[in-house]
């Protein structure tokens, strides 16, 4: 993806929920409080239902044609709950799946298009009568909150405000900090720090498995981890650094690959990319009924 540099920006001066509850307080700082959507309380039949996020408000600095969205969040558990279910469907067929992806990269495009529409959150600027889209908050995974960027182009856009819109799978986001840079782009230098070391907490060396994009992998399972060391270079007079790990791999959820696959399920998926929010939805809401009529 684009890099950015951030400059000064413009902390959210409103911020509410599409249904209407205050969300300011929540992503004004990275503090670690975020906003997340409601389970409860949705209709999975209901077209407004299936889709959360935030509106914001910003002052608009004069001749300002454009911004850079900064994000600090991540998604939630529930989100990766979803996902390995998903996997699991597939049942004695998962093995079958994996090597059509693998075989048919219109397949394989045609699931990550799903898991972006499911999992990632649309951006949009308000074009005086109607939200005209503008951007795209990538999937950010559950472990590690990330700071993305969405670049606005504000051309078309009138007045001394600006109002952001993102909308998202209900309860898939934990949204820590939300803000605006209007400032003009500033320069950077990308340097790739070399690895030096890399040793697992077994005490085996797996850098050669790291170091390349060359079909290696380093294998980790759940508690499995590396402790990695890199070489910085030095840094210049006026300059700040900061760290951005790029990775190349992948993971596979372990799941049943003994029951039938539900292929009834996996084509409507296929057909109607809406299934899976209506999904989400209804089993979102089945689960937290479920733990409220067990809590003493």
């Amino acid at each position: 993806g684009m890099r950015y540099a951030v400059g000064d920006t413009t902390p959210i001066p409103g911020a509410r929920a599409l249904r209407g509850r205050e969300a300011w307080a929540r992503v004004l700082e990275c503090e670690g409080w975020s906003w997340e959507s409601v389970r409860t309380g949705r209709d999975s039949a209901n077209a407004a239902d299936i889709r959360d996020g935030l509106e914001l408000a910003f002052p608009r600095p004069h001749g300002a044609s454009h911004a850079r969205l900064v994000l600090d969040g991540r998604n939630s558990q529930w989100a990766s709950i979803l996902l390995a279910q998903f996997v699991g469907w597939h049942g004695n067929q998962t093995k079958a799946w994996y090597d059509s992806l693998n075989a048919e990269p219109a397949r394989a495009r045609g699931l990550a298009a799903l898991e972006s529409h499911v999992g990632g959150l649309t951006v949009s600027v308000w074009a005086g009568k109607q939200w005209r889209a503008a951007g795209y908050i990538q999937v950010a995974g559950p472990e590690v909150a990330k700071q993305q960027v969405a670049a606005l182009d504000l051309s078309g856009v009138a007045g001394d405000a600006v109002r952001v819109r993102l909308e998202g799978t209900p309860s898939f986001w934990l949204i820590d900090r939300l803000a605006l840079d209007f400032s003009p782009p500033q320069p950077f230098r990308a340097h790739e720090a070399l690895l030096e070391r890399a040793v697992d907490d077994r005490g085996h060396d797996v850098a050669a498995e790291l170091t390349a994009i060359d079909g290696r992998y380093y294998t980790a399972e759940r508690g499995d981890g590396a402790e990695l060391s890199f070489r910085a270079s030095p840094l210049a007079a006026g300059m700040a650094r900061t760290w951005v790990v790029q990775s190349t791999g992948w993971y596979q959820p372990h799941s049943d690959e003994t029951a039938a696959a539900q292929t009834a399920l996996l084509d409507r998926l296929a057909r109607d990319p809406t299934a899976a929010l209506r999904i989400a939805v209804a089993q979102a809401g089945t689960i937290v009924g479920a733990s409220a009529a067990r809590r003493p």
